[in-house]
């Protein structure tokens, strides 16, 4: 089955459309109109809307589920759903903090350092500290894959 990346306007008007030759777990657009995009081949992506790769950078492990998270410090938060754990690191792939957690399928940074995340086998969402140390939990009847902070 194909896989595309497509942006539509509210009203269904297709802003672009992009052929993928295999699945996106998760993609953003960027503050500069780029598109971010966790790939099941184990790599993060930025394309402009043309569909032109800016970059490429082997993560490993987003074989199913997984999603990235761009940080303000020019770090990525990447949930690896296949390794079991969550990792910021930056364009090089060098890993700055990092929390084990059973089929991490989407993280989000919080504003006081802490990291969110949606843990679908384990069917919970989980709070890690700044040592990676899990520190709050609330257990879900069903399996969570995204969650965001308001």
């Amino acid at each position: 089955m194909p896989t595309y990346d497509i942006e539509v306007t509210r009203d269904g008007r297709t802003v672009y459309s992009h052929h993928k030759p295999a699945r996106i777990s998760q993609a953003r657009k960027l503050d500069n109109g780029n598109i971010l995009y966790a790939h099941t081949s184990g790599h993060l992506i930025e394309m402009d809307i043309t569909g032109k790769e800016q970059w490429s950078l082997a993560v490993g492990h987003l074989t199913s589920w997984g999603s990235v998270e761009p940080l303000p410090d020019a770090h990525f938060l990447v949930a690896q759903y296949g390794n079991g754990r969550v990792i910021e690191i930056d364009n090089t792939g060098k890993v700055f903090w990092e929390c084990t957690v059973q089929s991490p399928a989407h993280a989000t940074r919080l504003p006081d350092g802490r990291t969110l995340v949606a843990s679908a086998e384990g069917r919970k969402i989980a709070t890690f500290d700044v040592s990676g140390k899990e520190v709050a939990k609330v257990d879900t009847q069903g399996r969570p894959f995204f969650v965001r902070w308001r």
